[in-house]
């Protein structure tokens, strides 16, 4: 058996089945396909601050901190909020 199928199937039984593991929450939602994105922000169908500009236009990426960088439509809105 390929090492790389014994590994996944290892993953995957400790994650066993349909219950995350403890401390771990499933992110609800469709996982976007790598092959074929939507348009948009990739995160659209599974983000709870969702906007109706994420699912038309991929957001850019800026700064938030150093070491640390966030595209997210919401989050540039209260960026822009917060400095008036």
């Amino acid at each position: 058996m390929d090492d790389r199928i014994r590994r996944l199937r290892s993953h995957l039984k400790a994650l066993g089945r349909g219950k995350a593991p403890r401390g771990v929450r499933w992110i609800p939602g469709t996982v976007p396909s790598l092959l074929l994105p939507p348009p948009g922000c990739r995160y659209a169908d599974r983000c709870p601050r969702v906007l109706d500009v994420c699912r038309q236009d991929r957001p850019a990426s800026r700064a938030a901190a150093p070491d640390h960088e966030v595209a997210c439509h919401a989050a540039e809105l209260e960026h822009a909020a917060a400095r008036g």
